[in-house]
């Protein structure tokens, strides 16, 4: 009895600490709800102006207020709801202090819809940083004039041509790998394609995501937004595959990725795309690495 009692305060013990942490979590994102709520009491209020006010630096450089108002246009629920709530909240510490708020829009009907808010932390204040509703793109800038990919790679190995930027130098650190990125930092916007010998492309994508869930590497993973993902061959084939954002802190830099996987044309063969950056630069390179998934030639 008297050992069952002493489990009995050590569970006991650990709900307390993890009552505490949970609370600490709340207080600290506390401000950064704030932010969001401002923001849809905007938007529900028809002020679109105002409600970009609350994006960060980063946000604002990579998408025009009038993006962001197409954008809105094309998710009623961010102006037709009547509450929001975000009981998931994560935050990180590191160069840059960024925050993860999972939450739901409340439809006048009582339906709800997710949203995710990646937040950032700009001279004290908190910034939305990203915003991604459920079934719906998330925000990023039209895709760039053709005219700004001006180089082409293609090299002998690889079954695939893209164009890409002047400034994104390419390199192949082993064979089937071709990465791209204006600069050698980790938290530099980044597009990483490797080729695999995979017959089937489902099992290829189940297997990345197992691995990075247990890669040390990668510290705390989070999987959001997976969902179908369909690229046309050259020669008109649907090649059908997945599609995942990833978030994780990289050598303490939270990171943020978006990882596609589609089958080859060749049998054998499947295709891994990665685009990846620190989280606060993820948006200012968004917008050339899909310019340059819409150029990949397979």
């Amino acid at each position: 009895m008297k050992f069952l009692k002493k489990i009995g305060k050590f569970l006991l013990g650990l709900a307390v600490v993890a009552a505490v942490i949970v609370a600490a979590v709340f207080y600290f994102t506390g401000d950064a709800v704030k932010v969001v709520q401002n923001q849809l009491k905007a938007l529900r209020n028809s002020d679109v102006t105002a409600a970009y006010t609350y994006t960060s630096k980063d946000f604002r450089a990579a998408t025009t207020e009038k993006q962001f108002e197409t954008f809105v246009k094309a998710n009623p629920i961010l102006t037709t709801n009547k509450s929001a709530s975000f009981p998931s909240r994560e935050i990180f510490a590191g160069l840059n202090t960024t925050s993860t708020l999972d939450g739901e829009l409340k439809a006048q009907d009582d339906s709800t819809t997710a949203i995710t808010y990646q937040m950032i932390k700009e001279d004290g204040s908190w910034m939305i940083l990203s915003m991604e509703v459920a079934q719906a793109d998330t925000v990023t800038t039209d895709t760039p004039a053709s005219s700004d990919l001006t180089e082409t790679f293609s090299e002998t190995g690889f079954a695939y041509t893209l164009k890409y930027p002047e400034s994104w130098i390419p390199a192949i650190p082993q064979a089937g790998q071709a990465l791209f990125s204006p600069s050698d930092e980790i938290s530099a916007p980044t597009v990483n394609i490797r080729t695999y010998a995979y017959d089937d492309a489902g099992t290829l994508f189940t297997d990345l995501r197992d691995y990075i869930s247990s890669s040390a590497s990668y510290g705390e993973v989070k999987f959001t937004g997976e969902k179908t993902y369909t690229h046309t061959a050259k020669n008109g084939t649907q090649l059908k595959g997945k599609e995942v954002t990833i978030t994780y802190d990289y050598d303490s830099i939270p990171m943020t990725e978006r990882m596609i996987v589609i089958p080859g044309v060749v049998s054998g063969e499947s295709y891994a795309w990665e685009y990846f950056a620190s989280t606060q630069e993820y948006a200012g390179g968004k917008s050339a690495a899909d310019a340059m998934l819409e150029s990949w030639s397979i």
